[in-house]
């Protein structure tokens, strides 16, 4: 994969986490709402935002590196 396709699917990889996140967030609030417990939607919500953290990170490198590429 070229570093642009790499750069690509990780971009839209970090737009689907936010999405997620946003929707566990909605859940974890309906969860609450009725009194259920949110304990478990608390934790995915977790590996979530880890997993984000990961991506964007991910994202920061590859658009650091087509940067200094562009500047060689």
């Amino acid at each position: 994969m070229s570093l642009e396709a790499d750069l690509t699917t990780t971009t839209q990889y970090v737009s689907e986490v936010r999405r997620v996140i946003a929707q566990q967030l909605v859940r974890i609030a309906k969860l609450a709402d009725v009194g259920c417990s949110t304990f478990d939607a608390q934790e995915n919500l977790q590996a979530f935002r880890s997993t984000l953290t990961v991506l964007e990170g991910h994202e920061r490198h590859l658009r650091d590196v087509k940067r200094r590429a562009a500047a060689a």
